[in-house]
């Protein structure tokens, strides 16, 4: 049964969940992220290794860092992002 209600078809739709992965790089620049539900963990090689937690519900422009104030969260999305770079082969 297909539904037809717009109310029940918006419910569903937020109901679904995606984790996204991307990546760019630009000279000796790379950043790297993960967004899952509102928590996105961003990540920028260039020489050393930076980190960062966001939360976009409340957060959009990216300003606060929560990765000491969740760690476990942190840890969980850099886990998430460290097994997709495995997986994937980067375009030269």
């Amino acid at each position: 049964m297909k539904p037809t209600n717009p109310i029940l078809i918006t419910a569903l739709l937020l109901a679904i969940s995606r984790t996204l992965f991307w990546r760019g790089k630009r000279g000796e620049r790379t950043w790297s992220a993960v967004r899952d539900g509102n928590l996105k963990f961003v990540r920028k090689t260039e020489g050393r290794t930076e980190e960062w937690l966001f939360d976009l519900s409340k957060d959009l422009a990216e300003e606060i860092d929560l990765l000491n104030q969740k760690p476990k969260e942190g840890a969980r999305l850099k886990t998430l992002l460290n097994g997709w770079e495995e997986d994937i082969v980067p375009v030269m």
